[in-house]
């Protein structure tokens, strides 16, 4: 059939072929056929939330890569605007640049090595996030600068697979008396190629996803085109923002004055000032109690003097030989259990110097740990701050 007698027949249709046909051809044709094919193909976009057809989609892309000229793109951008600006529609959150990730490595990074619990990691994962979100946005608006050429504005691979694809379908679907029948005979083609099992194949009004899930993976995609990922900056404007403005409350936000540490057994309470003297010496009485010796040889020293006591008076009242030899093994067990208790009360006596020696620098530690925290914390929010007055700047020059 003529292409006028198509126009004819189906214009709508006719001229998303045209479109189609001249972008996958050369972008000169696409940008010769104007922003009227655009304007009244796609007036605008539907709000975040609702489906588009892949017709749809494929008319988004060629305008906003700016196939159709800056007139289309301009036009379709603003009239989408206006439309959510009428209906207060506020653009969707930006989920994948607003979760934290791992932090940077470096000073900010170090764990503590007193092994207190801080509620700074997260303010750490937030301000890098924030900076990573600036540094995306930097990128991105630096785009606009880039050069127009036909080249510039082509399509890239993946798109223009699927613009290939949905050219494909639009031929394949036919006119509307002829769309039934040939839906119908994919339906048996479907199931001949599947052995049998129903099959769902590809259409030319498929929804293919919601405007802003679309809009989001336009503006994270890496190697999207530039010009789209532009265009979809400036509709996410909103939820780019929430995103960074979310990210400077969580770097930015109040720090606890104060950690702890539990050193043996002991919560020990620490401050930027010091640590709490009673709980430190707490946890060096329970240290003393664990160091000192278990006493069963002060108790046979004690035992065998008595008995060696004992034995020695009635050995000088009687004067019986067996008696003055027990005494003789009563003092020699006295002797020896004295020399093992004096032994294990120096040994212990060291131990505990040494244990109390590590606690104060466990205590020493705790502080300087803290104290390090407390000031990353703040320079976390003054970079935080920094990178979100940026973005705004960037967002909205």
């Amino acid at each position: 059939m003529h292409f006028d007698e198509a126009a004819s027949v189906d214009p709508p249709r006719a001229r998303t072929f045209a479109a189609l046909v001249g972008a996958l051809t050369r972008a000169e044709h696409a940008r010769a056929l104007g922003g009227g094919v655009s304007a009244d193909l796609l007036p605008r976009l539907p709000d975040p939330d609702s489906e588009v057809t892949r017709g749809q989609r494929a008319l988004w892309i060629l305008t906003a890569d700016g196939s159709f000229g800056d007139d289309a793109r301009e036009h379709l951008l603003l009239s989408t605007l206006r439309g959510w600006s009428v209906e207060e529609v506020r653009s969707s959150l930006v989920v994948e640049w607003s979760v934290t990730g791992p932090a940077t490595q470096g000073r900010g990074a170090r764990a503590s090595r007193s092994g207190g619990s801080t509620n700074a990691t997260p303010r750490r994962e937030a301000a890098s996030a924030l900076t990573r979100l600036h540094e995306r946005i930097t990128r991105i608006t630096a785009l606009g600068g880039e050069d127009s050429t036909a080249d510039a504005l082509s399509p890239d691979q993946a798109s223009s697979d699927f613009l290939r694809d949905s050219l494909r379908l639009l031929v394949e679907e036919g006119s509307p008396e002829e769309a039934p029948l040939l839906a119908e005979a994919n339906r048996l083609r479907a199931v001949i190629e599947n052995s049998g099992r129903e099959g769902v194949l590809p259409a030319w009004g498929d929804e293919v996803g919601t405007v802003g899930s679309l809009l989001q993976r336009d503006l994270t995609r890496e190697d999207a085109p530039p010009h789209r990922r532009t265009f979809s900056l400036v509709l996410l404007r909103s939820g780019v923002l929430e995103a960074a403005e979310g990210l400077a409350n969580q770097a930015g936000g109040a720090l606890s004055e104060e950690t702890e540490v539990r050193l043996h057994g002991v919560a020990v309470r620490v401050t930027s000032s010091g640590a709490d003297r009673q709980q430190v010496e707490e946890a060096r009485r329970r240290l003393r109690q664990r160091t000192v010796p278990d006493g069963g040889h002060r108790r046979l020293l004690w035992g065998a003097a008595a008995t060696t006591g004992a034995l020695l008076l009635l050995s000088l009242l009687s004067g019986n030989g067996l008696l003055w030899a027990l005494t003789a093994v009563g003092a020699a067990v006295a002797g020896y259990a004295f020399l093992v208790s004096r032994r294990e009360a120096e040994e212990a006596e060291t131990v505990l110097r040494h244990q109390s020696r590590t606690l104060d620098r466990q205590v020493d530690t705790a502080v300087d740990d803290w104290r390090r925290t407390r000031a990353e914390a703040e320079e976390h929010a003054v970079t935080a701050r920094r990178d979100l007055e940026a973005i705004r700047s960037l967002l909205d020059p």
